[in-house]
């Protein structure tokens, strides 16, 4: 990922996510099983908002805290994009904030201060792993 890329690099990835969007929206199935999209978003969205000091909440947030990063700026917009789907045109949507998915393309290995690693370090002295559903 470079991060040095602007918001206008990341412009078909956008239109993408719209055209995605535009395709769920012309289904005729019943409400009950319309389609869903679950959007891969990024913590970089919420970039700027260790300056408040508090958890970052689990709605919309306004677009100063993914400032800094094309990349973050883009996932903001395409959050902004299914938001939008889901008030006015009723699309059943979710949206992850994800940090971090796997290690180094390189090598595979995480750098061992990162989020998995910690909870794996954690189970011995625990005696527990966290059990996901």
């Amino acid at each position: 990922l470079n991060f040095s890329m602007t918001l206008t690099s990341y412009e078909s990835q956008v239109k993408g996510v719209r055209n995605l969007v535009d395709l769920a929206l012309t289904s005729r199935l019943p409400t009950e099983i319309r389609p869903q999209l679950v959007f891969t978003s990024s913590v970089a969205t919420v970039s700027g908002w260790a300056s408040k000091k508090e958890l970052v909440p689990e709605r919309e947030l306004d677009p100063e805290f993914a400032l800094g990063t094309g990349y973050g700026e883009s996932k903001w917009v395409a959050e902004q994009v299914l938001i939008y789907a889901a008030s006015f045109n009723g699309l059943k949507t979710s949206i992850l904030r994800i940090g971090q998915l796997s290690g180094s393309r390189n090598n595979g290995s995480w750098n061992v201060t990162d989020w998995l690693p910690r909870i794996v370090q954690s189970g011995p002295m625990l005696q527990m792993l966290p059990t996901f559903p």
